[in-house]
């Protein structure tokens, strides 16, 4: 099987994601989230009936989650340690 140079990258940039997720203290219920949305490929709908919330409470998750993660990708890209 032959590979791309966009296959690497795609794989550079999963990596990259997984460990900003691991760096940026994301509580246990965003982390759930991300799953159920990214990965068991749920509709926010269907999360939100799972986990006895609102659509607008995993909305919700969803975008803390994601502004942690690009906090963490920030200080990366300025050299900055991430705690």
């Amino acid at each position: 099987m032959r590979f791309s140079r966009g296959d690497y990258d795609a794989s550079n940039l999963l990596i990259d994601f997984t460990d900003a997720v691991g760096e940026a203290g994301l509580t246990a219920r965003q982390r759930l989230v991300l799953y159920l949305i990214y990965i068991r490929c749920f509709s926010q709908h269907e999360v939100a009936r799972m986990l006895n919330i609102t659509q607008q409470g995993v909305s919700d998750h969803i975008n803390a989650a994601v502004v942690r993660i690009a906090s963490v990708n920030r200080m990366k890209e300025q050299g900055v340690g991430v705690a």
